[in-house]
Protein backbone atom coordinates (compact mmCIF):
# COMPACT_ATOMS: atom_id res chain seq x y z
CA UNK A 1 0.00 0.00 0.00
CA UNK A 2 1.61 3.31 -1.19
CA UNK A 3 2.30 5.83 1.40
CA UNK A 4 -0.16 8.44 1.65
CA UNK A 5 0.78 11.59 3.53
CA UNK A 6 -2.29 13.56 5.57
CA UNK A 7 -1.36 16.73 3.20
CA UNK A 8 -2.39 14.27 0.39
CA UNK A 9 -5.28 13.26 1.83
CA UNK A 10 -6.36 16.81 2.45
CA UNK A 11 -9.40 17.85 0.62
CA UNK A 12 -10.46 14.40 -0.56
CA UNK A 13 -12.64 12.85 2.22
CA UNK A 14 -16.06 13.49 2.19
CA UNK A 15 -18.42 12.86 4.54
CA UNK A 16 -22.09 11.61 3.53
CA UNK A 17 -24.31 12.32 6.25
CA UNK A 18 -27.45 14.51 7.28
CA UNK A 19 -27.18 17.82 9.61
CA UNK A 20 -29.56 17.41 12.86
CA UNK A 21 -31.79 19.49 14.85
CA UNK A 22 -32.15 18.99 18.50
CA UNK A 23 -35.38 17.06 18.18
CA UNK A 24 -34.25 14.45 15.56
CA UNK A 25 -31.03 13.83 17.67
CA UNK A 26 -33.70 13.32 21.18
CA UNK A 27 -35.84 11.11 18.84
CA UNK A 28 -33.05 8.93 17.66
CA UNK A 29 -31.36 8.67 21.16
CA UNK A 30 -34.16 8.16 23.13
CA UNK A 31 -33.70 10.83 25.21
CA UNK A 32 -35.40 12.04 27.81
CA UNK A 33 -35.29 15.38 29.77
CA UNK A 34 -34.83 15.37 33.53
CA UNK A 35 -37.78 16.96 35.08
CA UNK A 36 -36.44 20.35 36.14
CA UNK A 37 -36.33 21.08 40.41
CA UNK A 38 -35.57 23.77 42.23
CA UNK A 39 -31.73 24.05 43.28
CA UNK A 40 -32.57 23.75 47.21
CA UNK A 41 -34.87 20.46 46.35
CA UNK A 42 -31.73 19.30 45.17
CA UNK A 43 -29.84 19.98 47.86
CA UNK A 44 -31.85 19.02 50.62
CA UNK A 45 -32.22 15.69 48.41
CA UNK A 46 -28.32 15.38 48.18
CA UNK A 47 -27.36 16.39 51.99
CA UNK A 48 -29.46 14.46 53.86
CA UNK A 49 -28.33 13.63 57.40
CA UNK A 50 -28.04 10.61 59.16
CA UNK A 51 -27.91 10.22 62.42
CA UNK A 52 -25.15 7.53 62.15
CA UNK A 53 -23.08 9.21 59.39
CA UNK A 54 -23.42 12.45 61.37
CA UNK A 55 -21.96 10.45 64.76
CA UNK A 56 -19.17 8.96 62.56
CA UNK A 57 -17.73 12.26 61.47
CA UNK A 58 -18.70 13.55 64.36
CA UNK A 59 -16.18 11.27 66.59
CA UNK A 60 -13.48 11.24 63.23
CA UNK A 61 -13.04 14.97 64.33
CA UNK A 62 -13.76 14.70 68.35
CA UNK A 63 -12.08 11.93 68.91
CA UNK A 64 -12.80 12.25 72.64
CA UNK A 65 -16.67 11.91 71.92
CA UNK A 66 -15.55 7.80 70.66
CA UNK A 67 -13.46 6.72 73.51
CA UNK A 68 -14.94 8.81 76.64
CA UNK A 69 -18.51 6.69 76.50
CA UNK A 70 -15.98 3.82 77.08
CA UNK A 71 -13.55 4.63 79.32
CA UNK A 72 -12.85 2.13 81.96
CA UNK A 73 -12.69 3.55 85.83
CA UNK A 74 -9.71 1.06 86.38
CA UNK A 75 -7.53 3.59 84.32
CA UNK A 76 -7.84 6.82 86.21
CA UNK A 77 -6.02 6.16 88.94
CA UNK A 78 -2.53 5.52 85.89
CA UNK A 79 -4.01 8.45 83.45
CA UNK A 80 -3.50 10.47 86.56
CA UNK A 81 -0.17 9.37 87.14
CA UNK A 82 0.25 10.06 83.87
CA UNK A 83 -1.18 13.26 83.58
CA UNK A 84 1.00 14.69 86.65
CA UNK A 85 3.55 13.19 85.33
CA UNK A 86 3.62 15.01 82.62
CA UNK A 87 2.72 18.58 84.65
CA UNK A 88 5.60 18.02 86.73
CA UNK A 89 7.58 18.13 83.65
CA UNK A 90 5.80 20.70 81.18
CA UNK A 91 5.44 23.52 84.54
CA UNK A 92 9.20 24.37 84.70
CA UNK A 93 9.67 23.56 81.16
CA UNK A 94 7.04 26.15 79.53
CA UNK A 95 8.21 28.94 82.64
CA UNK A 96 11.66 28.29 81.83
CA UNK A 97 11.36 28.88 78.28
CA UNK A 98 9.36 31.63 78.45
CA UNK A 99 11.85 33.42 80.60
CA UNK A 100 14.79 32.37 77.99
CA UNK A 101 12.41 34.08 75.20
CA UNK A 102 11.90 37.45 77.85
CA UNK A 103 8.46 36.72 78.72
CA UNK A 104 6.92 36.49 82.16
CA UNK A 105 6.48 32.47 83.33
CA UNK A 106 2.91 32.33 82.98
CA UNK A 107 3.07 32.63 79.20
CA UNK A 108 4.92 29.25 79.51
CA UNK A 109 2.11 27.95 81.95
CA UNK A 110 -0.91 28.91 79.36
CA UNK A 111 1.53 27.77 76.77
CA UNK A 112 2.20 24.07 78.82
CA UNK A 113 -1.74 23.65 79.66
CA UNK A 114 -3.61 24.64 76.39
CA UNK A 115 -2.65 22.39 73.62
CA UNK A 116 -2.27 19.43 76.20
CA UNK A 117 -5.94 20.47 76.64
CA UNK A 118 -6.99 20.92 73.48
CA UNK A 119 -5.11 17.39 72.04
CA UNK A 120 -7.16 15.59 74.73
CA UNK A 121 -9.82 16.76 72.90
CA UNK A 122 -8.53 16.83 69.44
CA UNK A 123 -5.24 13.94 69.22
CA UNK A 124 -6.03 10.46 68.58
CA UNK A 125 -2.69 8.64 69.69
CA UNK A 126 -3.14 7.60 73.82
CA UNK A 127 1.08 7.68 73.35
CA UNK A 128 2.03 10.84 73.11
CA UNK A 129 3.86 13.45 75.70
CA UNK A 130 3.46 17.01 74.00
CA UNK A 131 7.08 18.91 74.77
CA UNK A 132 8.67 22.24 73.22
Amino acid sequence: MPDISAAALRGRIKFNREAWNQHQFDEQYDYAPVKSTSLLTRLKKQCRFRDEWLLRNLKSCVPILGWLPNYERSFVLSDMIAGFTVGIMLVPQGMAYASLAGLEPVYGLYSSFFPSLLYMIFGTSRHISLGK
